[in-house]
This record gives C-alpha cells, structure tokens and sequence, in this order.
C-alpha cells in the first residue's frame, strides 16, 4: 500500500512539474469562458424588452453549456498527464467514491433535474419543504428566490434558499407553472348552520368572476397552452366551488381560482372581505326569514 500511495505521490509531482503548457492552454480556456459569459452577459442586461424569465433561462443555459465547454477542454488539454496520474488513482478509487458520495448525489440530482425539466429558471416550484421562484441552476445546487404561502402567496419573503441537487433524488418537485406564472389558488369559507349552501355558491362565484377579470384574457391563453402541451383539456379558466365537510361536521365550500402568482395575495385578501361580507348577510337574511316565520305578527 505504502508503495501505492508514493507511487500516487510522485504521479502528482510530475502532473504538475510537466505540465506548463497544459497550465497556460487551461488559462487561456478559462478566460476565454470567462470572456464569452460576461459579454454574453452584458448584452442580455441591455436588452430590456427580452422578459425576464427568458433572461433567466437563458443565462442558465449558457453557464452550463460554457461549463460543459469548460471541463471538456481541460479534460482533453491535460488527457496526457491524467492517463499517467490515473494509473496510481485506481488504488484509492473506492475511498475517493465513498468521500465523495454528496457530490455524486448532486451530480446525479442535476441529470435528474436537467432531463426532466423540473426546475426551469424563472418558475416557481416546491421542493421539499421550500417554494420560490428557480433563479440559478448549478452541477451541485440550485437556487430560489422564496415564495410565501398561505396568505402570503405571491409574495417574495426576500430570502435566497439555497437547496443541494441531491435534494432531487429524495423529494417530489411541484411545478406552479409551465410556461408562465399562473396557478389555481383555492380559498375556503366555512358556512354557517343559517346559510343555504346554494345561495352562498352563487354569490361567491359571482365575487370571483368579478376578482379575475383583468386576468381572464391571459388565463385563457395560457390554460389553452397547458392543454396542448399536456394533450388535455381538463383545464378550466372558470371560478370553481365545492362543498365538503369538515371533521367536526362543518359544511365548508372550497372556492378555487385560476390566476397568476403575483396577483394570487390581492384576489386572495378581496375574495376574503367580500366573501364574507356576503355570508354575513346571508346569515343575517336567514335569521331574518326564521324570526318572521315565527312571529308573522311582527310584520
């Protein structure tokens, strides 16, 4: 073994005595790349018509392709000291793969993310436990601009979550989006023992078609989008409602929209006010009518 590891020893001083001119072509590549990218860079910023998930994307792709470009080169312009330097690395092979063993798993989460499409920059997603917007991909992570949820939907907390590729190989990876921001957010309005369900329905629909009018147009286009890249048309641009009860017994209706992520907080918040500015009156007619029914003398 002793005799391994020197010969191992001695491979490495010869890599890197002999290899002068495999170090000056390897700067040259690397400034290169470096050249291309901020150039690239610097016309893409100027550009300001271009949308900015396509800026996204596009600065995502050619860092991985300029990388891909990268260690192709180095590669080939040190093949002949890496085929002697090889020889002495096969004996410590096993240990180096068991050291490495993170590194590989985000290697082989970023193959995983790149042939499935499943975080395109500029999209939102969830991975795991964490929602943002997709704003780097790299070989060994991925980075989010993060997304509240909840009555925060819609809204960039500020904060930069960085996730290990590796993450792909564990956990399910939900897209809010295919090609553009939109998503069907749902709020709920529990029904009170008074209100007719039917009239509550009616009403909530009404407020709701009402809410998403200045987005109708988009929503159609892009749900006609969804159904031809999915080969379906299961996707509706329409306020839906349904009613479900809860564990306790409570009849709820669930009323579902069919938005962008943006507008997702301010359609939430007057969905809320009206809604249940509506249910409270309701509630209030019913007791009216039941007190009348009892007390027809009252009138």
């Amino acid at each position: 073994m002793e005799r391994e590891i020197a010969g191992m020893g001695e491979g490495l001083w010869r890599f890197f005595t002999e290899g002068g001119p495999q170090l000056l072509n390897t700067l040259i590549l690397i400034g290169a790349l470096l050249a291309i990218r901020a150039i690239a860079g610097h016309f893409l910023r100027r550009r300001q018509r271009l949308p900015r998930q396509m800026k996204r994307r596009i600065q995502d792709q050619l860092r991985l392709g300029l990388l891909v470009i990268g260690v192709i080169g180095i590669v080939i312009i040190w093949a002949p000291e890496l085929r002697t330097f090889a020889l002495s690395l096969t004996v410590v092979a096993a240990a180096i793969a068991i050291a490495t063993k993170e590194l590989l798993m985000c290697f082989a989460g970023a193959v995983i993310r790149g042939s499935g499409e499943a975080a395109e920059p500029g999209e939102v997603v969830r991975i795991g436990e964490h929602r943002g917007e997709v704003l780097e991909r790299h070989l060994l992570t991925t980075t989010l601009l993060e997304v509240g949820q909840g009555s925060q939907i819609g809204r960039y907390t500020g904060r930069i979550v960085t996730l290990p590729n590796s993450v792909f190989l564990t956990s399910p990876v939900k897209r809010y989006s295919f090609v553009g921001d939109f998503i069907r957010h749902s709020v709920e309005f529990p029904l009170a023992d008074e209100v007719d369900p039917a009239a509550a329905e009616k009403g909530l629909r009404e407020i709701a078609a009402k809410a998403v009018t200045p987005y109708r147009a988009q929503a159609e286009a892009h749900a006609k989008r969804l159904a031809k890249r999915t080969d379906s048309t299961v996707f509706s641009v329409e306020p839906e409602l349904n009613l479900h009860l809860t564990a306790a017994g409570q009849a709820v209706l669930e009323l579902g929209v069919f938005l962008p992520v943006s507008a997702a907080a301010e359609v939430e918040q007057t969905l809320l006010r009206e809604g249940f500015s509506l249910l409270r009156r309701l509630k209030a007619e019913a007791k009216a009518a039941e007190n009348l029914a009892k007390n027809p003398d009252s009138v």
